[in-house]
């Protein structure tokens, strides 16, 4: 399996008619499993923490996108981070606390706590959250030993198994948190990406609108692959730049020009600015298949990446009224004189942000005219 991300070449406004590419990991990647105290998970319902407190106001926390699950163990000494004592028939409270991708608590939804029957605790099994989006959960230990707590929360796509030792020791607290593989955040450059899956499609010109270089049409398979959800940001290239040392020689001013603010995509990079920001970032460019067929989104035969319906401004960033440009569309107003913020349009159906205009995008391969 394969992970992506994207950047680009340079400030463009007529771009629906043109190719994009993004940038795609190229290393192998095992989603359930993250080694590292700190994970980031796919966007469910919106970022939270899993913490374990302990009376003395010690706690360990691991931060995920998902779902707030507090465990409180009254009268233990925390002394490592993700370690807790707990004596045999001491009270122990879960409280969950659910918030939306906006930080407001999700309330009325239900959630359920799971655990171990041969573990006999004693607890309540389900609750509703409150106004403040909080559920609480009490369970009592009635013998030593290890516990692991499962909290399932509605159809958020999520399991915290946390691991606790009944007994007068500190031990270790292993967590392990069962996420959506479909969609993760790559910790390095902060990208959210989305698993693009196996298949087939033809791939080239169907309309025989396109250069000839496009035809024929011909059958690709590509293997899964990850790939970013937006194209790279000036504010991500900019970190890239600032914590790598990379010389950069391209021109600051007419970045801001046209792609003002760090929300913006990063413009006016050649194949080797964009190869140096997938080393860093531990990913790599996409080839021009692997590109059109998550381009497409899933749709076949299609003449857009969103179908058939002309481009209105409502679909995506070309060649409007805004643009200063002799070939532009006078007749329509996406909203931009010149790129747009990723994201600021309808996503495809493999949830990808502007797989039609806004910016060109580099492809991992070369063009040969040959090639077919």
């Amino acid at each position: 399996m394969l992970m992506v991300i994207r950047l680009n070449e340079k400030p463009s406004i007529y771009q629906w008619t043109k190719e994009q590419s993004k940038l795609l990991l190229s290393i192998m990647v095992m989603v359930l499993i993250v080694p590292s105290p700190l994970l980031t998970a796919g966007k469910t319902a919106g970022q939270a923490k899993i913490s374990v407190v302990t009376s003395n106001g010690k706690f360990a926390s691991i931060t995920i996108e998902l779902l707030e699950l507090v465990l409180s163990v009254s009268k233990s000494t925390l002394e490592l981070a993700g370690s807790a004592a707990v004596q045999t028939g001491e009270l122990a409270s879960v409280l969950v606390t659910l918030k939306d991708d906006n930080g407001l608590p999700i309330a009325d939804r239900e959630v359920t706590l799971v655990v171990d029957p041969a573990d006999n605790l004693k607890m309540n099994p389900s609750n509703v959250t409150d106004q403040d989006g909080k559920a609480i959960f009490s369970l009592i230990s009635t013998q030593p030993g290890m516990r692991v707590i499962t909290a399932s929360v509605g159809e958020v796509k999520l399991d915290a198994n946390v691991a606790v030792i009944f007994s007068g020791d500190i031990v270790a607290m292993p967590v392990t948190m069962g996420i959506d593989p479909n969609r993760i955040k790559w910790e390095k450059d902060g990208s959210e990406m989305v698993l693009i899956p196996a298949g087939s499609f033809e791939m080239g010109d169907h309309f025989n609108e396109g250069s000839d270089s496009e035809r024929p049409v011909h059958t690709v398979e590509l293997d899964r692959f990850y790939m970013d959800v937006n194209q790279v940001t000036v504010g991500q290239f900019r970190r890239f730049v600032q914590e790598s040392g990379y010389q950069y020689d391209g021109n600051w001013d007419e970045i801001n020009t046209y792609s003002p603010t760090d929300e913006h995509p990063m413009v006016s990079v050649n194949w080797n600015d964009a190869v140096a920001y997938c080393n860093w970032a531990g990913k790599r460019l996409p080839t021009e298949a692997e590109w059109e067929y998550a381009a497409r989104g899933g749709l076949v035969g299609q003449r857009y990446a969103w179908g058939e319906d002309k481009p209105d401004g409502s679909h995506c960033n070309f060649a409007d009224k805004n643009a200063d440009l002799d070939w532009a569309d006078m007749k329509v107003n996406d909203g931009y004189q010149y790129s747009a913020p990723v994201g600021s349009y309808p996503a495809n159906g493999y949830g990808l942000y502007d797989m039609a205009g806004n910016v060109w995008e580099w492809c991992s391969d070369w063009y040969d005219e040959n090639y077919y």
